[in-house]
């Protein structure tokens, strides 16, 4: 089963061209940036990037919590993705952030790694897989 969905959260990356490869400074950006420009009231942006949220989501399972799941694109002013920002909003205050790397093995696993971490959450792993599927349905 997990074999599978990670097939399937992986998949939809593969689509996206073997040109664009996700930097250590887009990851941090994505990570750990964002996160601080929320926190502090200012813009969402980065120099040469276009953020995008791209699709949101609060999976309709039987489930206690009501997280809200917004998914972002990074592109680079030529218009390549460098990466997909996943934020899990608990609250009005509280959120978690991961980048999902493009063609970049480190960062990937860099990546697994964190969401290893938060994998016993099903509804976690059925946004996220909704969302990557969404984006590929687009291109």
């Amino acid at each position: 089963m997990r074999k599978i969905l990670l097939f399937i959260i992986v998949f939809p990356l593969w689509s996206f061209g073997q040109e664009s490869v996700t930097t250590v400074e887009e990851y941090n950006f994505m990570t750990i940036g964002l996160k601080e420009l929320m926190k502090n009231g200012l813009d969402q942006k980065k120099d040469g990037y276009i953020l995008e949220i791209f699709f949101e989501t609060v999976p309709a399972y039987k489930t206690k919590t009501k997280t809200r799941y917004k998914f972002r694109t990074l592109k680079n002013t030529k218009g390549e993705l460098k990466a997909i920002g996943v934020e899990m909003n608990f609250s009005p205050t509280s959120s978690n952030f991961y980048c999902v790397p493009i063609n970049n093995p480190d960062l990937f696993r860099k990546y697994i790694k964190e969401f290893d971490d938060i994998s016993g959450n099903r509804e976690i792993h059925a946004a996220v897989s909704e969302a990557l599927m969404f984006l590929a349905s687009k291109k």
